[in-house]
């Protein structure tokens, strides 16, 4: 509920790519069904938050990135 009300309120403005540091392909495909235009990554396991911030920047080609 919480990504969401998130996800609701910035979508569109950004290019939005979700980290999870999980192995959870339902949530994966939960996300991409009702939002087509944002990525969402697996890590497989919970590595710790600075990994999964890695993860994002290393799939994505913009200058600029905000971690929420």
């Amino acid at each position: 509920n919480i990504i969401d009300k998130t996800l609701e309120k910035i979508e569109g403005k950004f290019n939005i790519i979700i980290v999870d540091n999980s192995n959870n392909h339902k949530f994966k495909e939960i996300i991409q069904n009702k939002y087509p235009e944002i990525k969402c990554l697996l890590t497989g396991a919970n590595n710790g938050y600075g990994f999964a911030a890695n993860q994002g920047i290393k799939n994505t080609a913009s200058e600029f990135m905000i971690e929420i």
